[in-house]
């Protein structure tokens, strides 16, 4: 083939590129879901508070495209959680729903936005957990009079005051120090050992309880 006819053909080949390449493509949208769930976490935890049986949970969906955030307020949004609708319309960026009682397993959250671009679909994975209970205790070496202090996890109660705080010590029921979630011991004999068991219980809820039991051994 000659030369010339060669160089025709590769700018046929580039000008088709570049048609079907422009420089400024768009990517597509990339869809963020965040949620925020009401429960109890002391002051200090650094984590996610996680939801319960029957916590509520509050979503929101963004959406980017090229780095930059798209309007949603005119788009169609709906939202479901276990393939169950929760609610939309045109501008829900945001929902709010409960786990259901007695559940205890991680539920599914979808985001559909049919009229964004060619429709977008976005599911998450949200864990449910029982509430916890932890006791903190003294650093070691223990030594008398050891103050123990009961921390709530995972409840559906805004403030800790609002728990009740049960302690056993050695399979008798203690009386707590002032405040319910903190037990002083002030007498142990040296080589004494302490079955201790904490159960922190939501009054208003049947099913939210958590129990810690620990040895202390005193040197």
């Amino acid at each position: 083939m000659p030369k010339a006819i060669l160089a025709y053909s590769a700018l046929l080949i580039l000008g088709g590129l570049a048609t079907t390449l422009p420089l400024h493509a768009q990517s597509a949208p990339q869809v963020i879901i965040s949620w925020r769930a009401s429960t109890f976490t002391p002051a200090g935890y650094l984590g996610k508070p996680l939801p319960t049986a029957e916590s509520r949970i509050e979503a929101s969906v963004e959406a980017l495209q090229n780095g930059r955030l798209i309007d949603l307020s005119k788009e169609t949004i709906y939202w479901y959680v276990d393939n169950n609708f929760v609610s939309g319309g045109t501008g829900i960026h945001s929902t709010f729903f409960r786990t259901p009682p007695l559940k205890f397993s991680p539920i599914s959250l979808r985001v559909e936005i049919p009229t964004l671009k060619e429709g977008v679909i976005k599911g998450i994975t949200i864990p449910v957990v029982f509430p916890e209970a932890v006791m903190q205790t003294p650093s070691t070496p223990l030594r008398p009079p050891l103050a123990l202090k009961g921390l709530p996890f995972f409840f559906n109660v805004d403030f800790a005051e609002i728990l009740s705080f049960d302690w056993i010590v050695n399979g008798e029921k203690a009386a707590a120090s002032g405040e319910p979630d903190v037990l002083t011991i002030k007498t142990v004999p040296a080589g004494a050992a302490l079955n201790v068991t904490l159960s922190i219980y939501n009054p208003f809820s049947e099913i939210e309880a958590a129990k810690k039991a620990n040895t202390l051994i005193i040197p």
